[in-house]
């Protein structure tokens, strides 16, 4: 069986061209240390969202042993 890869954190578009970082479950920007992640670069936002990624699998691994 092949693994899934657990992606909770998205980027998505907002006006003027800037990005947000969505949190899927919740369906609401990524709030991090009082700090809505919310109209970035679109470099930025994908770089957030690949750490807050690689931290959720690397939580729910240690959670599975």
């Amino acid at each position: 069986m092949a693994m899934q890869i657990h992606r909770r954190y998205r980027v998505s578009p907002r006006a003027g061209g800037l990005w947000q970082v969505v949190d899927i479950f919740l369906g609401m920007p990524v709030m991090l240390n009082d700090m809505a992640l919310i109209d970035m670069q679109l470099r930025d936002a994908e770089a957030a969202a690949d750490t807050l990624n690689a931290l959720e699998v690397n939580r729910l691994g240690q959670a599975a042993d």
